[in-house]
C-alpha cells in the first residue's frame, strides 16, 4: 500500500490518465484496412494518424474524427469505427503525444493541443472537393471525450468550427479529470483509500469546464455502458447534464468499458447511425 501511494505521489497520478504504449496491437492491413498515414505538427512534437476511406459508394455520406482512450495507441482502437466503412462514412484517427509513433508526452495541456491540431486539419480536409457538403462528426471515447469537448470548445471561442459539423458522439466518458481519476481508484480495495489524491495531484485546468460556455451548438449523443468498470455510467451522466442542447442519453444495458458498439449484437451501432442521419 505504501508503495503504491509513493508511485501515485511520484508520477503525479498521471498513469490514471495515460497508459501509452509504442508497439502495434493490430495492423489494420492484416485485417484488410486500407488507410493513409496523416502526419501533423502539433506544437512541440509531431503526430501521427490514420485516415480511413470507404469504397461502397460513390461519395462518402460522412466524415468522422475519432478521439481514442487513455490506452496503448490507435491500432488498438480503430477497428470501433471500421464498420462505419461499410456503411458509407470515412473516419480519420490520431494518436496523441507519446503514443503509437506520435513524438513528445502526453499531458492534458497536450492532448489538447493535439486535438485542435487534429481538428484543423479535418475541418481544412473536408472544405476540398471530394468532401464537397459532406457532414462533419466527433467521435470521443473515454479520455478522448474530454480532450475533444476542450478542443472544440478553444476553436468554437476562436471562430474556427464549420457549419457542417453536425453531431458529437461520446462513448463511456466523463467531464472531469478528478472525478474520473476517483472512479479508476475506486475500482479495487487496494486503491479506494487513494481517492483523495485524484483531487490532489489531478487538475480540471484543461477540461472541458472552464468552457463550457464555449461548446458548440450541435447535436451530441452520450453514449455509457451500466456495466462500466472503469469510468462509472454516473459520470458519463454528469457530463450529458452539462452539455448543451439539443442532446441524447443513452444508457448501455451491459456494456462495460468501451463496449457499446459491441454488445447486443449493433444494437447501439444503430443508435448511432439513427443520430447522425436524421
Amino acid at each position: 500500500m505504501v508503495t503504491l501511494m509513493i508511485a501515485f505521489l511520484s508520477s503525479g497520478c498521471s498513469s490514471l490518465l495515460y497508459a501509452p504504449t509504442r508497439v502495434w496491437h493490430v495492423h489494420p492491413e492484416r485485417l484488410g484496412y486500407t488507410y493513409e498515414t496523416v502526419s501533423l505538427d502539433s506544437d512541440p512534437a509531431k503526430i501521427q494518424g490514420w485516415w480511413f476511406k470507404q469504397s461502397r459508394f460513390p461519395e462518402p455520406k460522412g466524415f468522422l474524427i475519432f478521439f481514442h482512450g487513455n490506452g496503448e495507441n490507435r491500432s488498438s482502437h480503430f477497428f470501433s469505427l471500421s464498420w462505419m466503412l461499410n456503411e458509407g462514412y470515412d473516419y480519420f484517427i490520431f494518436d496523441y503525444q507519446g503514443y503509437g509513433d506520435s513524438e513528445g508526452t502526453p499531458s492534458p495541456e497536450a492532448t489538447v493541443r493535439d486535438g485542435m491540431t487534429a481538428l484543423r486539419w479535418f475541418f481544412t480536409e473536408a472544405k476540398k472537393p471530394s468532401y464537397k457538403s459532406t457532414p462533419l462528426f466527433v467521435f470521443a471515447q473515454s479520455l478522448g471525450g474530454p480532450v475533444a469537448l476542450r478542443s472544440l470548445a478553444e476553436l468554437n471561442e476562436k471562430g474556427e468550427l464549420p457549419p457542417s459539423l453536425r453531431t458529437v458522439i461520446l462513448d463511456s466518458s466523463f467531464a472531469s479529470y478528478t472525478s474520473a481519476g476517483a472512479s479508476v481508484l475506486s475500482q479495487s480495495w487496494l486503491t479506494t483509500l487513494f481517492q483523495p489524491l485524484s483531487w490532489l495531484l489531478l487538475s480540471d485546468r484543461w477540461a472541458p469546464g472552464p468552457k463550457w460556455n464555449q461548446l458548440p451548438k450541435v447535436k451530441y449523443l452520450v453514449l455509457h455502458g451500466d456495466r462500466d468498470q472503469v469510468i462509472d455510467q454516473k459520470l458519463g451522466k454528469r457530463l450529458f447534464e452539462a452539455l448543451p442542447e439539443p442532446k441524447s442519453w443513452t444508457p448501455v444495458e451491459g456494456g462495460r468499458h468501451i463496449e457499446s458498439l459491441f454488445v447486443s449484437e449493433g444494437k447501439y451501432r444503430k443508435t448511432l447511425l439513427n443520430s447522425i442521419q436524421n
